[in-house]
């Protein structure tokens, strides 16, 4: 939910396509940086193998949801809560992947 938050107001911003990417990517680094107390280099292959995976599961959800709830892609982009409502579900399944695998 974290990460989908700070998508939302990332994506708010007026800054360059692809940069919201490298955004995204250094305040997930940051948060587990400082949430887990690792070290930098550790933070940073866990937050891009996590960036990995939330991309993995964005874009494979995404599709599904657009079409079960009927909107269009332009539609989905040009609201600012239509994307954290289809983020969501992916934030939901990679916290579930995580409280998984954390188990062992």
């Amino acid at each position: 939910m974290m990460q989908a938050g700070i998508a939302f107001l990332v994506r708010l911003t007026p800054v360059p396509f692809g940069l919201h990417s490298l955004l995204l990517a250094a305040t997930s680094i940051a948060f587990i940086r400082l949430v887990m107390r690792l070290d930098w280099r550790v933070s940073a292959v866990a937050g891009l193998l996590g960036l990995t995976v939330y991309v993995a599961i964005e874009t494979t959800v995404s599709p599904l949801l657009l079409y079960i709830t009927a909107y269009s892609l332009f539609s989905v982009m040009e609201s600012p809560c239509h994307p954290v409502s289809l983020l969501s579900p992916g934030s939901a399944a990679a916290g579930v992947i995580y409280l998984a695998l954390s188990a062992f």
